[in-house]
């Protein structure tokens, strides 16, 4: 036997009955046998390699499938071997199954012909199910007359105690110590290089919590009269009169207020709507400011008196309503109404009402605030509206 006709193997080739005897070359690759024989038994026209991957060659000997990427030597294929040209089957597209819900129109269409059953009780639970959604955002919106009210409770009880100054300056120094910002700071420097007071440029930064673009635009609307507004916040030492503990927590509470409102981002669909009615822009913006986005209050704010500057968020609760004399008469805030802790946490969830978050997670506070919670939830719940 020559070498040549060693280096070749007789192989028969059966698809679907018929018969093809080959003869191939041992260092064909599997992958050229099966397109000779898909040419020889389909015709030329499933050549393309997406097509031929359909088909797989199965040796009738062993009943393994031969790869593709190997050759017929490393197959160990012999003479005269059967091999099945087999073409798998592709299995047909199925759409994937239909989750979505009946529409209103399907219930509707469907039970249109039952008696209607238990629709008092039914609308009673929506309702109730949307004042249990709802206790958070009334919450939210009365608990800075309720932070005030103790606030200023405290200071009242403070004011007439020895050591009420001790607690007003330990306050003091936790407040402003997160509000300290470095003079030798770069935002400090790029600002009092552009020409602006280094008192008024830590006042600007302090405000704006280190925003260099808004301190900057509040400088620039300051410095038409920054000398006027530089002689009446530095008055003579002659001229001070010494503030008592009620008067210095009112104005750090004044304080928070004038902060919170100036975090608040306006609603610009609300400023649209507003300008709309006839409003001026900077009165609209006070308005909505104080009154946190909201536009009912915002609207009465504006026609009662345009020009005033009472927020409804710096009223105190009424003492003869019913949540205040329930805050009084309970032992926690008692013993806390006095505490720097407590009080400085009341100052900074006043001014800042994402970090009631953060103080929900003091082990020492967090009791007092979740019973000032219940305590809120359970006058909305029992329909009292707080005074």
């Amino acid at each position: 036997m020559s070498s040549s006709e060693s280096d070749h193997l007789k192989i028969v080739v059966i698809n679907s009955g018929a018969v093809w005897r080959a003869k191939i070359s041992t260092s064909a690759k599997i992958s050229k046998l099966t397109a000779l024989a898909v040419s020889h038994f389909h015709g030329s026209g499933l050549q393309s390699s997406s097509k031929l991957s359909r088909f797989r060659m199965v040796l009738v000997r062993t009943r393994a499938v031969l790869s593709w990427d190997m050759t017929v030597s490393e197959e160990e294929l012999k003479d005269n071997d059967e091999i099945l040209l087999v073409e798998c089957r592709i299995p047909p597209k199925r759409s994937a199954p239909d989750l979505r819900g009946p529409t209103s129109f399907e219930i509707n269409e469907a039970t249109k012909h039952l008696a209607m059953q238990n629709s008092e009780r039914s609308g009673q639970k929506s309702s109730e199910a949307e004042d249990d959604l709802d206790y958070a955002e009334r919450f939210s919106k009365d608990s800075p007359r309720i932070f005030i009210s103790l606030i200023e409770t405290g200071a009242q009880l403070l004011n007439f105690t020895p050591n009420g100054m001790e607690v007003l300056q330990q306050v003091k120094k936790e407040w402003n110590s997160k509000k300290d910002i470095p003079i030798h700071s770069p935002y400090v420097k790029q600002l009092t290089d552009m020409g602006f007071s280094e008192r008024l440029v830590v006042k600007a930064l302090t405000d704006k919590k280190m925003n260099v673009n808004e301190a900057m635009e509040w400088l620039l609307e300051q410095s038409s009269n920054s000398k006027e507004a530089d002689q009446a916040e530095e008055p003579s030492s002659s001229q001070a009169k010494p503030m008592t503990v009620l008067e210095e927590f009112q104005n750090l509470m004044q304080a928070a207020l004038s902060r919170r409102q100036e975090n608040i981002k306006l609603d610009l669909k609300l400023v649209e709507r507003l300008k709309q009615m006839g409003f001026k822009a900077t009165d609209i913006e006070r308005a909505l400011r104080e009154t946190d986005n909201n536009i009912k209050e915002a609207v009465a704010l504006l026609k009662d008196s345009p020009n005033a500057s009472a927020a409804t968020q710096s009223k105190h609760l009424d003492p003869h309503g019913s949540m205040f004399k329930a805050m009084m008469a309970s032992e926690i805030i008692q013993l806390n109404l006095e505490k720097p802790k407590f009080l400085l946490a009341l100052l900074s969830i006043l001014e800042d009402p994402q970090s009631l978050t953060l103080w929900l997670k003091d082990r020492e506070i967090c009791c007092i605030l979740n019973y000032l919670i219940l305590l809120h939830n359970t006058e909305v719940s029992g329909g009292r509206k707080l005074t």
